[in-house]
């Protein structure tokens, strides 16, 4: 059975007795963004006498562990022919977890049709892009040359981006059919699209890439932003990539190549970190932006569109985008090496703060202030929950050791909800 495809065998009579059974997924939805979830379904009497006393059970599993299970008591009675939703308590499906099995049962002792009284359906967190606590290139970089070489992003495995639900055309793409690869250095970041069932290269191929660089669901004006998108296409058999204020130009610093001499189109880009038109005005040393990204080729359609949750048509609105992160090379606080001043940049967190192996290395204590310097927790290497915290600006401070490059750093988080 297909991921998220409930299917629910219906007699054409009602049996003697009450008989429950789940007959609707209503949350999570097939593809969501991490975060707080409310699980929800639907569970109707099918049965010809009324249900009472009955429970409603909701477990979700996550590479075959169990990371939740709530059960819900129902006095009723649900009466024959009628159904009700029941909902759960809130859980977090969390980035790093790409991929939930979400089961939900009734239990009733006088049930006529036991058969029916489960549902199960697969759930992807796919707003996430970068999971890995360090997504720097390989040792010897990225080239852009319009083949993926593994080492080149050895650090990031890839995102499935295809287009899914057909939302940028009319034909849903395969799943797989288009997968990205993303590393980062200190003057650029690269991706890598990788179409694995197209064999030709085409005048008129093209990707795009929106980036909402303050991750505040919109896009500056004109006159002050660098947000926007990117156009890598093919045109005359030549790589080109625009940027949306100048689309006639090709984009300072950026570059892209596309080919097919690994046996089917690959296409690469880069786009410089800087304060221009056209950069990246972010930090390659923690920090986050919204984005989201979409593939057409001639006479394919559109075979990448991510994340799943844009409408159809609403790709320019970022209010829909998910979330890149770019992880540190060398660890939170460390004075950024691109000789772009050293300015203090925000990390947008939702209940979680992830701190790198290389920055706990160095440091004796780890702890986050709040806006006025106080303590509010210490901090460990990995994931730190802050889901108890209030929404507002905080500070991930290190104290270094006496090996340490610097006595102590100090990064700003916003923790959001």
């Amino acid at each position: 059975m297909r991921a998220g495809l409930l299917v629910v065998l219906l007699a054409g009579l009602a049996v003697a007795g009450p008989d429950l059974s789940p007959t609707a997924f209503i949350a999570p939805r097939f593809y969501v963004r991490a975060g707080w979830h409310i699980p929800a379904i639907r569970v109707a009497n099918l049965g010809s006498e009324p249900a009472e006393n009955f429970l409603v059970v909701c477990r979700i599993d996550s590479f075959n562990r169990p990371v939740y299970q709530c059960t819900t008591r129902v006095a009723g009675p649900l009466l024959p022919g009628r159904d009700s939703a029941f909902r759960f308590p809130r859980r977090t499906l969390y980035h790093w977890w790409s991929d939930y099995d979400i089961r939900f049962r009734t239990v009733l002792a006088a049930d006529s049709v036991p058969g029916n009284d489960s549902a199960r359906t697969a759930v992807q967190v796919t707003e996430w892009m970068m999971f890995e606590d360090r997504v720097e290139c390989g040792p010897g970089g990225a080239t852009v040359d319009g083949s993926i070489g593994y080492y080149e992003y050895q650090q990031m495995p890839p995102t499935d981006i295809s287009d899914l639900l057909g939302r940028g055309g009319v034909v849903p793409a395969e799943a797989g059919s288009c997968l990205l690869y993303t590393c980062h250095d200190y003057s650029y970041t690269y991706f890598g699209f990788d179409f694995r069932n197209v064999l030709t290269r085409a005048d008129g191929d093209q990707v795009r890439v929106w980036m909402d660089e303050d991750f505040d669901g919109r896009f500056g004006s004109a006159a002050d932003s660098t947000e926007g998108f990117h156009t890598a296409f093919v045109r005359g058999g030549v790589d080109s990539v625009t940027y949306w204020l100048y689309p006639g130009r090709q984009c300072p610093g950026c570059l892209s190549a596309s080919s097919t001499r690994d046996g089917n189109l690959q296409l690469e880009m880069r786009v410089p970190f800087g304060e221009r038109p056209g950069d990246y005005d972010v930090e390659p040393d923690w920090d986050s932006a919204g984005i989201g990204l979409q593939a057409e080729l001639t006479g394919l359609g559109s075979l990448a569109w991510w994340p799943q949750r844009i409408p159809s048509g609403r790709m320019n609105d970022p209010a829909h985008y998910g979330c890149c992160e770019w992880f540190p090379v060398v660890g939170v606080g460390q004075r950024d090496s691109t000789g772009r001043g050293g300015r203090v940049r925000s990390t947008v967190v939702r209940g979680v703060v992830v701190l790198s192996r290389e920055l706990s290395a160095d440091s004796r204590e780890l702890e986050l202030l709040d806006a006025s310097g106080r303590k509010v927790m210490g901090l460990a290497l990995g994931l730190n929950d802050v889901r108890h915290l209030a929404p507002g600006v905080y500070f991930v401070r290190s104290e270094q050791s006496a090996v340490g490059r610097q006595r102590s750093a100090v990064r700003k988080v916003v923790v959001a909800r």
